[in-house]
């Protein structure tokens, strides 16, 4: 697996220089490390900026915290100040996979500014849905916090779960917040290489008494090892002392036991709003001096006192995966469990398992495995004999396949149809017509993404009067975050070969798509769960983020709500108007129209951006005279957002705006005045509808049979930054990106708008 990999170690270098042991999340994050260290690169964020280190720092740093020696920090600190001015003159990441594997600020503005800048694809692994699943067990917030997480985690290149629990989790979450799921995999967990059993020295005493542990922990190695296992066996509790893992039962089993013949060893650095657990953990004469709080092992000691246990026990409400159990299991060493489903995963029916509420089930199960030759605990050993733990390779291998799946350029129907019809025509010189030199840049951009031959097919763009059999080009229906006429790059242009989809007095290759080809059921969808995310993340065509609008109190009239309908002016001299408009062919005419067919509604005129934006003339509609404002429509919207707007109206009008396919989207019904590619087919109110237009689209459509044409087959997809070809999710994930970099507020924009405007005035675009 040769895929460019940048790991973000933000967590575990704060953890480590804070001179703290790493949690179990620390310890997966380490072993991607153990993995990809070799081939990969460090980032390391801190207030809002970040640092890409060199190959050489990198190698050196993941080296430090594979040792993990907190007393080594001040050279870890060196380290990193070589690593941050390293950045300073290294490249971006050039498209590598940033793994980022330890939940910390996903939801953070600044980690996707960061990632946009360095030019990364994020793959999050998640470790748990607890704060959603479980809020009672989490800090207060964390619930909203991690959902602000997962929502940005669901925007990911793809997404990596611990569980299979976890990711039917998560996949409930998304559908119920309406968001797609990213390519993803379920990688189950791993026990460390020192957990297996030939790594356990068979004299483990004189290892103890040679090891190198603090004197109270030297104490009770001796108290123990002072006796024989049978005379003083002993249980271990493992994991962070907070509600959800449940050390208050296990005090409260020992303290049933009055006289109990075994102890209970408790490891486990110190959480929350465990205080009194944790004051009776402290006191070791609490009950009888048989419980005892290690709060310092590392996973070396934490072998040793495992190796030795009569048992784990495990009495946690809710987890994500269950690493103690694992490393257990792969020590030889029973468990008695909470009863929940993520354990079966990997440790089937091996463990003891028990309700974490029921106190004398748990007292009985250790009594019974606490006696000497126990034939339960005995019956558990032959279990775990014939059971195949997950392993690391087998993890990693469901990564890199899932990495590499993500590198494989998609083939998509808009790109075979060029390909097919480049290998028809003869070999010429590339012509290009209606193309700025910018446009031009651009264009060769997509035909070398696409593998296009030298001599690619002459192309107009837009759908101009004579073409003489060009591919016709033109904007995709997901533009970018910004305005084309702002010179924003685009994400997705559309290669028409038989005309252009605006242009209803010609079939075009969408035409032809939506009338002719029948979509499988997954085609469908595919197409569903796209148009949920895009909904979901309020994506348009140009993703303004403009100030939300708030639809008015209005009362009812004989016992009716009073309708509020969105009119979306168009710029009308764009070739959308001439060529898709009927009788209705002026944003005055539509206003006009709306109001005799909507008397009593209240009507929200939002006039098209460029004009707002002074690029383009306003036309017959002049939305700041009072006419339009008093006569026509109730109130003129210029900044607000599509995506929201489009949420708070009961019905949309259009001639042939791309606002009615935004609409339909989100299930608004749109009315049509015009020809528009998505009217025709039964998904519109559609009046004065051309004859001739109509008898080409004989069929009626499922809404997700037009997004499936619409969105994934007709248009190509190309990444702005890294000049390869993606899919619409992917394209997801880049706008998101641009949305948190605030590509669309820079300086550049406010400064260039009226030199562009004096431009397209000179050139008569205007």
């Amino acid at each position: 697996m040769t895929c460019n990999v940048v790991i973000d170690i933000t967590r575990l270098l704060g953890q480590y220089l804070a001179g703290r042991l790493p949690t179990g999340v620390d310890r997966v994050s380490l072993a991607y490390i153990a993995h990809f260290g070799l081939r990969a690169r460090a980032m390391v964020r801190w207030q809002g900026r970040s640092g890409l280190f060199s190959e050489l720092v990198s190698q050196e740093v993941f080296a430090e915290l594979a040792f993990w020696d907190t007393g080594r920090r001040s050279a870890m600190r060196a380290l990193v100040a070589r690593g941050v001015l390293s950045s300073l003159l290294r490249g971006n990441g050039r498209g590598a996979f940033l793994l980022h594997t330890g939940h910390n600020d996903a939801e953070s503005p600044a980690l996707w500014r960061n990632m946009c800048w360095h030019r990364l694809r994020p793959v999050f692994f998640v470790h748990d849905a607890i704060p959603l699943t479980h809020p009672q067990f989490c800090r207060a917030g964390e619930a909203a916090r991690h959902a602000r997480r997962l929502d940005r985690m669901l925007q990911g290149a793809a997404l990596v779960a611990n569980s299979q629990a976890t990711l039917d989790q998560i996949t409930a979450y998304a559908s119920q917040k309406g968001l797609g799921v990213p390519p993803s995999c379920v990688a189950l967990l791993a026990a460390g290489s020192q957990f297996a059993p030939s790594s356990i020295p068979k004299d483990t005493p004189k290892l103890i008494a040679n090891y190198p542990i603090s004197t109270s922990e030297k104490s009770i190695f001796f108290h123990l090892n002072s006796l024989s296992q049978d005379e003083a066996p002993y249980f271990v509790v493992l994991g962070t002392v907070e509600p959800r893992k449940n050390h208050a039962l296990m005090l409260d089993v020992w303290r049933s036991w009055g006289d109990a013949a075994a102890h209970l060893v408790v490891i486990g650095q110190p959480g929350w709003d465990t205080e009194l657990v944790q004051q009776q953990l402290k006191d070791s004469q609490a009950l009888g001096g048989r419980v005892h709080w290690v709060t310092d092992a590392d996973d070396a000691q934490m072998v040793r006192w495992l190796q030795r246990a009569r048992a784990l026990l495990f009495p946690s409400f809710v987890e994500g995966f269950g690493m103690p159990m694992a490393e257990a299991l792969a020590l030889g060493v029973p468990v008695i469990a909470s009863d929940l489903a993520v354990y079966r995963e990997f440790a089937d029916e091996v463990p003891l398992y028990l309700p974490p509420t029921d106190a004398n089930a748990w007292l009985q199960a250790v009594k019974a495995y606490a006696a000497s030759g126990s034939p339960e605990r005995a019956a558990q050993c032959e279990r775990i004999l014939a059971l195949t733990l997950p392993s690391w390779p087998a993890h990693f291998a469901r990564v890199d396949s899932l990495l590499a799946s993500l590198d494989v350029a998609p083939q998509s129907h808009a790109v075979a149809r060029l390909q097919a019809h480049c290998a028809q025509l003869p070999r010429a010189a590339v012509f290009v017509q209606g193309f700025s030199r910018r446009k031009q840049l651009v264009l060769m951009r997509y035909w070398r993404a696409m593998g296009l031959p030298d001599g690619a097919p002459p192309c107009v763009w837009g759908a101009p009067a004579h073409s003489d059999g060009a591919v016709h080009v033109e904007d995709g229906f997901i533009r970018s975050v910004g305005l084309g006429a702002d010179l924003v790059a685009p994400l997705s242009w559309v290669f028409d070969t038989r005309g252009m989809y605006f242009d209803a007095g010609q079939p075009s290759d969408l035409e032809w798509l939506l009338a002719n080809h029948n979509y499988t059921a997954a085609q469908l969808q595919r197409a569903h769960s796209l148009r949920q995310s895009l909904v979901a993340a309020g994506v348009t065509k140009y993703n303004l983020g403009s100030p939300a609008w708030r639809r008015p109190a209005l009362g009812t009239e004989g016992g009716v709500k009073r309708h509020v309908v969105l009119v979306a002016g168009q710029v009308e001299t764009d070739a959308s108007i001439r060529l898709g408009a009927h009788a209705v062919r002026t944003n005055l005419q539509l206003l006009q129209a709306v109001r005799r067919r909507c008397p009593e509604a209240y009507i929200v005129y939002k006039p098209h951006p460029d004009v707002v934006a002074g690029l383009r003339a306003d036309g017959s509609a002049n939305y700041t005279s009072l006419q339009v404002q008093q006569d026509l429509a109730n109130e003129v919207i210029e900044h607000g957002d599509m995506a929201q707007l489009l949420g708070q109206v009961d019905e949309v009008h259009v001639i042939t705006s791309l606002t009615g396919f935004e609409a339909l989207l989100r299930g608004v019904p749109v009315v049509v005045y015009g020809a528009p590619f998505y009217a025709g087919w039964g998904l519109t109110t559609d009046v004065d509808f051309p004859s001739a237009v109509q008898a080409r689209r004989a069929r009626t459509l499922h809404l997700d049979a037009l997004v499936a044409a619409a969105l994934i087959d007709y248009p190509v997809y190309l990444d702005p930054k890294l000049d390869v070809l993606i899919t619409p999710e992917q394209a997801l994930v880049v706008l998101q990106q641009q949305r948190y970099a605030a590509v669309q507020a820079n300086s550049l924009v406010r400064w260039r708008r009226p030199l562009l405007a004096l431009w397209a005035k000179l050139q008569g675009r205007y």
